[in-house]
């Protein structure tokens, strides 16, 4: 851009749009709807090879949960659903010749329920 330019755009004055507010046909809802928290559930993790003595770390929905097994714990059922779902697979030996006959399926983590909170 030449000088004359730059002297005519920094002194020219800026105009301000005018902003009208107009008013807003659609309705707002009174309140806003709020979800149940979550069903809680009392578990007990077995102790097993698979979980440390110190607690396994587990996260449903964005929360955070360490068990410890063999303590009793209130968790949600989303995280009950998680604890189902972790099956692995373990070979079935036959006894003479130690050889993989199948595969079956248990639970990564044991749990048992004790009931609704």
């Amino acid at each position: 851009m030449t000088e004359a330019a730059l002297e005519t755009e920094t002194l020219a004055p800026r105009r301000r749009r005018r902003v009208v507010a107009k008013p807003v046909e659609a309705e707002i809802p009174a309140a806003v709807s709020v979800t149940a928290p979550p069903k809680r559930v009392k578990i007990v993790l077995e102790e097993n090879a698979n979980i440390p003595k110190t607690g396994q770390f587990f996260g449903v929905n964005g929360a955070s949960y360490i068990l410890k097994p063999g303590h009793v714990a209130l968790v949600p059922q989303g995280l009950v659903d998680v604890l189902e779902n972790a099956i692995e697979h373990v070979p079935v030996i036959e006894e003479g010749s130690l050889r993989v006959v199948d595969m079956r399926k248990k639970y990564r983590y044991p749990f048992r329920i004790l009931g609704d909170a």
